[in-house]
């Protein structure tokens, strides 16, 4: 079959396919999955520009400065003279027991203007109430 041949074939191939039903499953198919990512992706974006715009809520302030050292005393020095407002916080991992349970939790102390933006929220048992502090 030559190229000519097939290309005046391939419309009649393609009605009786059509006629089938085999091309509609196809389409719609196609259609399923376009607006599924489409949706996907327009998902993903919002949440990522809420993320962006509470952002300074979720970390406390503007900017982190974090070091595994402890952090010079000239660049503390230098943003008080900036008129920076700043403040400390020390993470860790460590390991804590209680009668005959061991568990692994994570420890944070803050300075005493922690946190710079939002409020500070804790609960005194799992999903209980929140205390403004």
């Amino acid at each position: 079959m030559t190229l000519g041949q097939q290309f005046k074939f391939a419309p009649r191939l393609m009605w009786r396919e059509w006629k089938s039903g085999e091309f509609t499953v196809l389409l719609l198919a196609l259609v399923v999955a376009i607006a599924s990512h489409t949706a996907i992706g327009h998902f993903t974006d919002r949440i990522s520009r809420a993320m962006i715009t509470n952002a300074n809520n979720l970390i406390g302030g503007d900017l982190v400065f974090s070091s595994s050292r402890p952090i010079d005393q000239a660049a503390t020095e230098k943003a008080q003279n900036l008129g920076l407002n700043h403040t400390s916080t020390q993470r860790f991992h460590t390991v804590a027991s209680a009668g005959d349970e061991i568990l692994l939790v994570s420890v944070k102390s803050v300075g005493e203007h922690y946190p710079l933006k939002g409020s500070l929220r804790i609960t005194e048992e799992l999903f209980g109430p929140e205390i403004v502090i």
